[in-house]
């Protein structure tokens, strides 16, 4: 009995469970493992790792004016942008909507994830064309290191998100590090 078709829809279903579908990144549950062995590995090691949280400005001004499918052409170009500026041994990885988060291993400092993070702001603002109209998102992101913003995947995760609030609110097109005092505002 040929069991081809069978293996490559088992192989299929394998995928989707880790990936999203749309962009082809790892998905929310996938980068929530890798993070979790990131966590556990990088303590073992005493190495630091950043989480980039990255959401993407006026995407509802595209969705409402281009429809869905124009937000989701505007999706699909910039994750491949998003996934070519990382190293191999980075996750990047869609959370749903228009939100990114990117794991970057063995950062020294502030400063390297800062030049990171700017890399990522312009590689998004360079226009997307959607049927035959150009248009241009920008990108906010929230930055959390391990361990010196949290110990632990879901803190870190939430204070990523947290920087990225304080970003937005500060203006779009713009980076954010956690600090305390964030989450005393939280």
């Amino acid at each position: 009995e040929d069991i081809t078709e069978r293996r490559e829809a088992q192989s299929r279903i394998e995928y989707l469970a880790t990936h999203d579908e749309m962009t082809g990144l790892a998905n929310r549950t996938l980068f929530s493992e890798l993070l979790s062995r990131a966590v556990a590995r990088e303590r073992r090691h005493h190495r630091r790792f950043a989480v980039l949280f990255i959401d993407l400005d006026r995407f509802k001004i595209v969705n409402d004016s281009l429809g869905h499918d124009g937000g989701d052409e505007v999706l699909k170009a910039v994750a491949p942008r998003l996934g070519a500026s990382v190293r191999s041994s980075d996750v990047i990885a869609r959370f749903g909507g228009d939100e990114f988060v990117l794991l970057v291993h063995e950062i020294p400092d502030r400063p390297a994830a800062s030049t990171i993070a700017r890399n990522l702001l312009s590689l998004v603002l360079k226009p997307v064309t959607v049927g035959e109209q150009q248009c241009r998102v920008t990108a906010t992101i929230g930055v959390a290191i391990f361990p010196d913003d949290a110990e632990d995947a879901n803190t870190l995760l939430k204070r990523a998100d947290m920087a990225l609030y304080r970003a937005k609110e500060e203006g779009k097109n713009t980076l954010q590090f956690y600090s305390p005092d964030l989450g005393a505002r939280s």
